[in-house]
């Protein structure tokens, strides 16, 4: 993680609390023909006494979604990140290649900068969110991927 982040929330989501997430009609039925297996989350900030830069990272959170296949998860890639692209007004943006395939999305639609990557490894599909308040936090959400599939 990031200087100065600590682990402020874990835990894990049921197959509905993904579907209501998602928001969709078909999320439920998606996630079922797609054999989702489990969903387990993390988040992490700076605390609110911090001495920070405006540039650093202060927000990461991950979430990752097991699938019944790795084409599941490749299907499952471009359909959880279009809707946080229709949500938030994010953008695609080039990154360097992580795992298997990379979506990363770029955006400030409350004031401060977001970049989003969705990752599938294999079964998996990892989602790293980070925001900074002025700064770019693009290569700390690498810096995390990289340490996530070096595991």
């Amino acid at each position: 993680m990031p200087e100065g982040l600590t682990q402020t929330t874990e835990g894990e989501r049921t197959e509905e609390e993904v579907a209501g997430a998602l928001g969709t009609d078909d999320a439920a039925q998606r996630l079922e023909d797609w054999g989702w297996e489990g969903n387990v989350f993390r988040e992490f900030d700076l605390p609110a006494d911090a001495d920070a830069s405006p540039d650093q990272t202060n927000h990461v959170d991950v979430s990752v979604h097991r699938f019944g296949s790795p084409e599941a998860a490749e299907e499952a890639l471009p359909y959880f990140s279009d809707l946080v692209v229709d949500a938030q007004g994010l953008e695609d943006v080039e990154v360097d290649p992580v795992g298997d395939e990379v979506r990363a999305l770029s955006g400030a639609p409350d004031g401060a900068n977001l970049v989003i990557l969705y990752i599938r490894s294999g079964t998996d599909l990892i989602r790293i969110g980070t925001a900074s308040p002025e700064g770019d936090p693009t290569p700390d959400a690498l810096a995390v991927a990289e340490a996530i599939l070096d595991r």
